[in-house]
């Protein structure tokens, strides 16, 4: 949206005569680019070129990299944050936007991403995959701050593993002393409306504090 409507303030139509010469109006000018029945050149073009550039780092790497979020992303409710529900960074970011290239293939059908979306637990696009990240519903952590928890623990079934974006076995995941292992990435607990996540080095649940933005001890009752 941000190139095309700089595109159509600075480019002019291409005249006719060009067409029925079948030349084109850029030949010989390195700044200068034709599409469609259009085209511009010289410094304005220099400049959309580079807003855009800005634009879409701003955007696609800083703001995402730094916040989990986009323009779009925020009007939709979702973000694209680590395993520990946390932004990526800048630098993941960016491999995450240069990686899911491959998802448009083959030109510009995202065959590849929706392939890989269904064949992940975590429903991860190639991106996503190699940035180690995921996409999560920012309305969940929302609801488990309004609704927060409350239900009666007990014991979890043992070696349970449940993707992110599944829902956990009726008797929700406690503190215990046999609990399972970490399963691959936070979890989204139904009873508890919030993600919980295994503490391997302390052998013990943690459950995501949307208030607070931070990972807290879960603990019984």
């Amino acid at each position: 949206m941000f190139v095309w409507g700089g595109w159509s303030l600075i480019a002019e139509p291409t005249p006719r005569v060009y067409d029925v010469l079948g030349i084109s109006p850029c030949s010989g000018d390195s700044t200068c680019f034709r599409a469609n029945d259009s085209f511009a050149h010289g410094w304005p073009l220099v400049i959309l070129l580079a807003l855009s550039a800005a634009y879409l780092v701003g955007v696609f790497i800083v703001q995402r990299g730094l916040t989990g979020r986009t323009v779009g992303s925020m009007l939709f409710m979702f973000e694209v944050v680590g395993e520990d529900l946390r932004p990526i960074g800048v630098g993941r970011a960016a491999l995450r936007s240069l990686a899911g290239g491959i998802d448009y293939l083959p030109c510009c059908i995202p065959i590849v991403g929706v392939v890989t979306i269904a064949a992940t637990p975590s429903r991860q696009r190639v991106g996503d995959l190699a940035a180690g990240s995921i996409v999560v519903d920012v309305r969940r952590n929302k609801s488990s701050s309004a609704n927060g928890s409350g239900t009666e623990p007990s014991t979890p079934e043992t070696g349970q593993r449940v993707g992110v974006h599944e829902q956990l076995p009726l008797r929700p995941p406690t503190v215990a002393a046999q609990a399972p292992p970490r399963p691959p990435g936070p979890l989204w607990d139904p009873s508890r409306q919030a993600y919980v996540l295994w503490d391997e080095a302390n052998d013990r649940w943690l459950i995501f504090d949307a208030s607070s933005q931070q990972w807290i001890v879960l603990t019984e009752g």
